[in-house]
């Protein structure tokens, strides 16, 4: 199995958190593993350790879905979401998010998409079996449970499963996936 950071065309199809380096957030405030990062998208695992304020990222939409086994809080502007495994919330970037984790913590995969280049959905998969990803797969997807393993590799919580890879993947156990699609916006007309 092809494991490795997934920056960059021509990147390992497989990354998984610990193959990434941790780095602060924006605003130092919190940490990050950056997945990977396109042209019009960027895929990160954020870790939530306590009470704090997201980063803003003007002009940029945001989709978080929230991994693990833990809850969070999260208020949007004023406007509170209480968020279970599994759950996500979109938001501009340009919002004052705070954090509110359980005391043992929270992950967060969190995809960013320029406004003016592309939109982001995600939809989740429960596994009970197995999961064929074919080799032909554009859609990013993110292990959001443990119980899940991949060539008999047990992945952790937060390994991305990037488009490019050479053959047909299955995943294999119980578990639950964050699957991402990225939609180009059209260019305004011109005058």
């Amino acid at each position: 199995m092809s494991v490795g950071p997934g920056a960059a065309t021509g990147a390992p199809a497989i990354v998984s958190p610990g193959s990434v380096v941790a780095e602060p957030w924006a605003n130092g405030l919190g940490i990050t593993r950056v997945l990977a990062r396109r042209l019009a998208w960027r895929l990160s695992l954020a870790e939530i350790r306590g009470r704090s304020v997201f980063s803003t990222f003007p002009d940029t939409d945001r989709l978080l879905v929230l991994a693990g086994d833990q809850q969070l809080t999260l208020a949007i502007d004023g406007a509170v979401h209480r968020l279970d495994p599994g759950d996500m919330v979109r938001f501009p970037g340009e919002a004052r998010v705070i954090p509110t984790p359980t005391s043992a913590g929270a992950l967060v995969v969190n995809l960013m998409t320029p406004r003016v280049l592309a939109r982001g959905e995600s939809r989740i998969a429960h596994v009970d079996g197995s999961l064929r990803i074919p080799a032909d797969n554009v859609e990013p997807a993110v292990v959001l449970t443990t119980g899940l393993s991949l060539e008999g590799e047990r992945l952790p919580v937060g390994t991305a499963l990037l488009p490019g890879a050479a053959a047909t993947r299955r995943l294999e156990g119980r578990g639950v996936v964050a699957r991402f699609s990225i939609h180009p916006v059209p260019a305004p007309p011109t005058a």
